[in-house]
């Protein structure tokens, strides 16, 4: 079977770019043709993470709106190919779009992994352009796919509720890569240190986590991992660490390489992760990976990515005091911290491997054809 994987602004150092490579690169293990059709960037650099066998072909932008990329030689580039099968990352990139115009004008195919880019909620700041986006591809993507890839649970029940076919929705939850993301010696962090790892943006919910470290000891510390999204947020974040007098236990540590989250994860005493809004919460997964136990948020399909109690604790949405409280009662138990890590790790190994993965994906292509 000839696949052409669809997906804008292929990155190894993205969630979402990973889980494209990683489904491209175990696809042709199981004698698939794989081709990638992405948009040719500066200073990509994914070819190396990539089996030889993999064919990759680029396009160039005419513009871009916000992270939406406008590239009409998109369709031209789809239709020279003679594939059995479209599979687009992300709903809301020009490529999906143009893969669904593709699918309606010749029957081909397609499978559709929204990665939680359908819904309004997963992006507060792009709701107007999520609204003109809609009325202007009048959702083809939605209607014409074969089949859709939702993450959780939850999300399959957003795509219902957003116009989504039920019969052709299947769950597939994402894989996690157990030889990266394990326990490892590291020292990249203080003992006592809490770490936050994810996008720095209000989405996330970061200053309920910083309000709730006034109620912690003074020898624990906050360690803020990711890519700084939104400048306005950091410098409100950077007023409030100030006015709590947390300048010597909050530190901001910016984006780091997608293979040294492994370090931090391991070194970290507990990952929290605060968010308003979460369609899965990936970091949660790699973190228990890493044995690192977590405390998030009931929100969205967080639920799914974790056993409660058991691999870490789920805590109300906009509550910094019961955060504290669940931070508190784990950073005081070293005993319960190992044990959860243990726990994490058989969870994730049992629920999300790379085999188990590739074989949903398989069995979805087949339902497609």
């Amino acid at each position: 079977m000839r696949v052409l994987q669809v997906y804008d602004n292929l990155s190894p150092d993205t969630s979402e770019g990973r889980r494209v490579i990683t489904v491209s690169n175990e696809l042709t293990l199981r004698g698939y043709q794989v081709t990638i059709l992405t948009t040719a960037m500066k200073g990509q650099n994914f070819k190396s993470v990539l089996r030889d066998d993999v064919e990759v072909i680029t396009h160039k932008p005419l513009f871009n709106v916000r992270k939406f990329n406008f590239s009409p030689s998109v369709h031209g580039l789809i239709s020279e190919g003679d594939y059995d099968l479209i599979h687009a990352h992300s709903y809301r990139h020009y490529g999906t779009f143009a893969s669904a115009l593709h699918s309606s004008w010749h029957n081909t195919p397609l499978v559709l992994s929204p990665y939680g880019t359908i819904s309004y909620a997963s992006s507060e700041s792009f709701t107007a352009l999520y609204w003109l986006q809609d009325a202007l591809t009048m959702k083809l993507p939605l209607r014409q796919a074969s089949r859709i890839l939702a993450n959780t649970e939850y999300e399959k029940k957003q795509i219902v509720e957003y116009g989504g076919d039920s019969s052709k929705i299947d769950v597939v939850y994402r894989e996690v890569d157990t030889e990266l993301f394990r326990k490892l010696e590291s020292t990249v962090l203080e003992p006592g240190t809490i770490i936050y790892v994810g996008r720095v943006t209000p989405l996330k919910g970061i200053e309920l986590l910083i309000d709730s470290m006034p109620l912690l000891g003074p020898e624990y510390k906050l360690a803020i991992v990711g890519p700084i999204e939104d400048e306005a947020y950091h410098g409100a974040l950077l007023r409030q660490v100030q006015a709590l007098g947390l300048s010597n236990r909050v530190e901001f540590i910016g984006k780091v390489g997608y293979s040294d989250i492994p370090l931090y994860l391991s070194s970290a005493e507990v990952l929290v992760l605060p968010s308003l809004y979460e369609n899965l919460g990936g970091v949660l997964l790699e973190a228990q990976a890493c044995e690192c136990p977590v405390v998030a948020t009931d929100v969205g399909g967080v639920s799914e990515s974790m056993i409660d109690s058991q691999t870490g604790f789920l805590v109300r949405r906009r509550a910094p005091e019961n955060l504290a409280m669940t931070i508190k009662s784990l950073m005081e138990d070293k005993k319960k911290r190992k044990l959860m890590g243990k726990q994490g790790r058989k969870f994730i190994q049992s629920n999300f491997s790379t085999e188990r993965y590739i074989n949903k994906i398989s069995e979805a292509y087949d339902l497609a054809m």
